[in-house]
This record gives C-alpha cells, structure tokens and sequence, in this order.
C-alpha cells in the first residue's frame, strides 16, 4: 500500500534534498551534522520516488470470499482533497483467486468533490458462484487519497427469492444434526464466514457437531431450486 502525500509537502521535501545535495559538494569535512544531512538526502529520495511511483500503481482491498445467490454490493465513498478530488477507482471480481490477473472491472467511476455518496454494485451476473471482491484504487494524477466506509454485500434480495420455496432448513440455532426437508435430492453446502466450504452431503440430515461454534451460509440445490440461509452452530 503506498503512501500519499500532499504537493506542498513534496515541495518542502524537494527542497530539503536540493539543499543536501548543495551541502554534498561543499562540505570537505564528514562531520557527523554531514553523515545525518546525507543519510537524510538518501531517505528522502528514495521516499519521493516510491511517492511517485505509486501515483499509478494498483491499490485494493481484498474482500471476503462470499457465497450467495444474489450479491449486491454496497459502500460510501469520498475524495478527501478539495483540491485534487478526481480519484478513480473500480470495483472487481474474481472466480477463482486473488491474483490480480484473475479479476474483472464490474464498475468504475471518479470522484468530483469530497462529499461521502453511496455507491451500489448488483452482481447478479455471479449468482450462485463464490467471488473475491476487490476495491481497485489507480490512474489517479494527483497525489491525496480516497475514503472508502460502510462496504458491505447485501444478503436481502436472495433472502428475499426464498419466501416462495418450499425446502425448510431446520432447526436454527444447531446443535449436532441439521435437517433439510421438502426435497428429493438435495444438494447441501455448508460456507464459513469466510466464504469457505466446510461440508458438502446430498443427505437430508446433516451431521454439524464437527463444525465450530459459529454463523454459516447454508445453501441447498434441489431440482434446479436453490435455497439459502443462515444459521447458527452451537
């Protein structure tokens, strides 16, 4: 992750290293006020070129691997310099790792001013898979930094494409077995908060006193119907 830093302090710092490098060429004695004055040129120059360079390198959060039906993801997000406020940013998604080879734009967009707006993302060409989600900072031409808060993925809509099913997972909280009713042949998958498969079966009573105490995402596919829900593990 880089460091960004306002102009003028660039400004100040370039100034600082012209005039060690002037004090380079004058000074005939290495004193030790020189040795601090040249360790101070090297470190500062090596801090301007990385503070350049990061100017148009790849800056993201790697997101929670998630599993669900229906994603929409949600954030508030803010430039933070009136001044140079264009940051661009795109949102991304991955199907398989986090390589950042591995990961497609889905959004994009670039700041105008530094007042917080919410942004809203639909997924719903994922539904059903696992993603990576990440947070793509980068082309910014000037030198201060975005707010990103409140990034969530909204569960609602696929909760919601339940209430007319008729498979039941129960009982909730869990104990030791968990059972899946209404259904022939059921295909159940057991995430962690992480968005890990920790259990699969094609049995309607699922054995869970191997799992931690916890939340899970429960998803069970039955002849091309699929419900989700989540429970709790005790």
């Amino acid at each position: 992750m880089c460091v960004r830093i306002n102009k003028h302090i660039l400004k100040f710092i370039a100034n600082i290293i012209k005039f060690a490098t002037i004090l380079k060429f004058r000074e005939y004695k290495f004193s030790k006020t020189f040795i601090v004055i040249l360790t101070l040129f090297f470190h500062l120059k090596r801090l301007i070129s990385d503070v350049f360079s990061c100017l148009f390198d790849s800056e993201g959060v790697i997101s929670l691997l998630i599993c669900h039906p229906s994603l929409v993801v949600k954030f508030w997000v803010a430039a933070q310099d009136p001044l140079y406020p264009a940051e661009h940013y795109s949102v991304m998604v991955s199907t398989t790792n986090t390589n950042p080879a591995s990961f497609t734009e889905v959004f994009n967009e670039t700041l105008s001013d530094t007042l917080y707006h919410k942004i809203t993302v639909p997924l719903a060409t994922y539904n059903g898979q696992s993603i990576y989600i990440a947070i793509r900072h980068w082309n910014v031409t000037d030198m201060f930094y975005m707010s990103l808060d409140e990034f969530a993925v909204d569960y609602t809509t696929g909760i919601k494409e339940n209430v007319e099913s008729t498979i039941s997972v129960y009982p909730n909280p869990a104990f030791n077995t968990l059972y899946v009713s209404n259904t022939k042949n059921p295909i159940v998958t057991i995430y962690n908060n992480l968005g890990e498969v920790v259990l699969s079966t094609n049995k309607k009573a699922v054995d869970v006193s191997a799992l931690s105490q916890g939340l899970y995402i429960v998803k069970v596919i039955d002849n091309n119907e699929t419900y989700t829900k989540q429970i709790n593990i005790l």
